[in-house]
């Protein structure tokens, strides 16, 4: 045993293979882990603020008080919406509006802390007897996936195949059959020291995941059930937070422990090393990604489900289809007769194998001569599924520099020699279209076969001789489903040939090869619900429910920038993006620095950029026209009148006055 041991750590780099195993995890777990449920850490003081209130069993007093909360804070925004038009419009002094303000802004301060916890409640209504209220961004980063770890299976593979193959490789085999122990002694060691290096790397990765986990997030209510998580509201299985995690670890050793015999098992059958490797990764990975059903892999009996072992613990889900009017099973439950059958024929597998292999160790007379098979296919093959696994898509850089972009004005684009516009916008015949301006011939823009399947959005970018639209195809994949798929589309308007300049997969359901491009709820919901959008060389920003997220190009990195209740004036510069924030007041966001700034003291509801200036309604004027300059803050006043709204063509402003309700015009000189 100690013979192998070393033999194992030292000759075959065992020891080094397992510290870059846990370097290269733990590394990954501080760099790309991500909460669940990012909007609750950006939130975190005002979501404790009321989770300390109500954790626990949802209880008629938790009812009760959630919905005077929500009377309350309700109540608040409406009195402090009254409060700053009383003010900006001159009804109240300052004073008076210190005094009758600070009430109302304190009943609002944990306001996104409450419709976070309001929309957990949500949920837990639903079956309030196992769906408790607590933190869940740690228990769901430690047990809600459904993911295999690569890295493990490569350790394991790398570590267990040399075991038998490294003695076939070097003709030692032979040799070892006539010592007078034999080679069975020396294969029930090797086995013996596989089991028990599976077994520590198996507590080992389990305990530093809790540890990290614990220490990122904290681990809190443990003994909840675990239907609290909404990964498992389904399930049907009586455990808690802390037994599931235990019950998830102990069944991974199981199947670790099964991969390993296969390991083993394979490497004593083709005595090949490539081959070993291949076959052994090709029975854990083609179920895994190849199976359309999510809980079908959890059926086969062998070490994949084990591997994993969280679906174990999940019940029937459904999915709406809107094409057949019926719920589709998405996920189907795993019940206690499958499980112990699934365990019981997985540990047979085991007994065989092992078996098997001491059996092929008994004498020399049982050593088969097997035809060489070519190492260089194999190992190709392996490089090939290992740079698909771990490379990605860059996108191509576009042709823009500082672009400037109105959310008001983005339904039209003009440029030296076309005009891009919606016709018969707000219906569902609505279709982009571009005009000749030399000569005034009309085309669509959007020249897609499949406009049935294809929804386009109202609103435009542009910057020079480009244009970008966003787009949601859906694509019939049966009877029983769609798939959508977001793009931004890229149009050169001197030849007007377009490219994908970003694309995103909106479906949760579809298996992608080897996960790349696979999708949560969380990832496309900044996609499904977008309404506008702007980009630069390396983000995109989109603009929906009231906030702006900036997603990286290269890394799909989503980050929200800015959230305000309503967004209706917003631009962007290059530099930094303009809004209106609760308050009334025009802020700027640096999209380099993320420092966040209030304009010149700048008070309006609504406004427009220019290349110079910022030109708004003037809250803090009785809503006259005024414009800022971006660099100076020198005021310029406009009109001597009210506006009630007022547009920009080219130079020239347009306005609506608030007393004769009448077009006017102005020549702005900053262009």
């Amino acid at each position: 045993m100690q013979y192998e041991s070393r033999k194992m750590f030292r000759h075959q780099r065992g020891i080094w293979l397992i510290l870059l195993y846990f370097i290269l995890s733990f590394a990954g777990l501080l760099l790309f882990d991500t909460p669940m449920n990012d909007d609750v850490e950006r939130n975190r003081e005002a979501y404790d603020h009321y989770l300390h209130q109500v954790e626990g069993k949802c209880t008629d007093e938790t009812e009760s008080l959630l919905s005077e909360e929500a009377q309350r804070i309700a109540k608040a925004n409406s009195e402090l919406q009254r409060l700053y038009g009383d003010f900006y419009d001159g009804k109240l002094t300052e004073r008076e509006f210190n005094s009758q303000i600070a009430a109302a802004e304190e009943t609002v301060r944990y306001q996104k802390g409450f419709e976070l916890l309001y929309e957990q409640y949500n949920g837990i209504r639903e079956n309030t007897e196992n769906r408790w209220f607590l933190y869940t961004n740690g228990w769901d980063s430690l047990l809600s996936h459904d993911s295999l770890d690569l890295l493990f299976v490569l350790l394991l593979l790398l570590l267990i195949a040399p075991v038998f193959c490294q003695e076939y490789e070097s003709k030692m085999d032979e040799l070892i059959l006539t010592e007078p122990k034999g080679a069975r002694h020396h294969a029930l060691h090797k086995i013996v020291l596989v089991v028990l290096v599976v077994c520590t790397l198996c507590l080992l990765n389990s305990g530093i995941r809790y540890l990290f986990y614990e220490w990122r997030y904290g681990l809190p209510h443990e003994s909840y059930p675990l239907q609290s998580l909404s990964y498992f509201a389904t399930s049907t299985r009586e455990a808690t937070l802390i037994g599931t995690f235990l019950k998830v670890s102990f069944g991974k050793l199981f199947g670790s422990l099964s991969f390993a015999m296969l390991i083993l098992f394979v490497s004593v059958c083709v005595k090949k090393y490539a081959l070993t490797l291949f076959t052994c990764t090709a029975v854990v990975l083609l179920p895994f990604y190849g199976l359309t059903l999510p809980s079908a892999k959890y059926f086969l009996p062998g070490p994949l489900g084990f591997m994993i072992s969280t679906g174990f613990f999940r019940g029937n889900e459904y999915q709406y289809d809107a094409v057949m009017q019926e719920k589709v099973l998405t996920f189907q439950e795993i019940g206690s007769a499958a499980r112990w059958l699934l365990w019981g024929i997985t540990l047979c597998l085991m007994l065989m194998m092992a078996i098997i292999i001491l059996k092929k160790h008994t004498n020399i007379w049982c050593a088969k001569n097997i035809r060489r098979v070519s190492k260089a296919p194999c190992l190709v093959l392996m490089l090939c599924i290992l740079t698909s696994a771990f490379s990605g898509c860059s996108a191509p850089h576009t042709a823009q520099e500082h672009p400037l972009f109105n959310l008001e004005q983005s339904s039209s684009y003009e440029n030296d020699h076309y005009r891009f516009f919606v016709e018969s916008p707000n219906s569902n015949e609505s279709a982009w279209m571009m005009e000749n301006k030399s000569i005034g011939e009309k085309h669509p823009l959007v020249r897609n076969p499949m406009q049935t399947a294809t929804k386009v959005s109202e609103r435009i970018y542009g910057y020079g001789d480009y244009i970008y639209y966003m787009q949601i195809e859906s694509y019939e994949t049966g009877f029983l489903s769609t798939s959508d798929h977001f793009s931004i589309v890229e149009v050169d308007t001197r030849n007007f040939t377009d490219r994908i300049a970003l694309e995103h997969n909106l479906d949760t359901n579809r298996d992608t090869f080897l996960g790349i491009g696979k999708s949560d709820e969380q990832d496309i919901e900044p996609f499904k619900f977008a309404e506008a959008f702007f980009l630069d060389d390396q983000n995109l920003y989109l603009i929906g429910n009231g906030q702006v997220r900036k997603v990286n190009r290269v890394t799909g990195k989503t980050d929200v920038i800015i959230e305000v209740p309503v967004l209706k004036s917003l631009s962007y510069d290059g530099e930094s993006v303009y809004y209106i924030n609760e308050k009334s007041e025009l802020m700027r966001y640096d999209v380099c620095t993320g420092q966040e700034t209030e304009l010149y003291g700048i008070v309006t509801a609504s406004f427009l950029l220019t290349e110079k200036e910022v030109v708004f309604i003037n809250r803090l004027e009785q809503n006259k026209l005024y414009a800022c300059n971006r660099f100076d803050g020198t005021l310029q006043q406009l009109t001597q009148e009210a506006v009630l709204s007022f547009s920009k063509d080219g130079s020239t402003v347009i306005y609506t006055g608030k007393a004769d309700l009448q077009e006017h015009r102005i020549v702005l000189n900053d262009q």
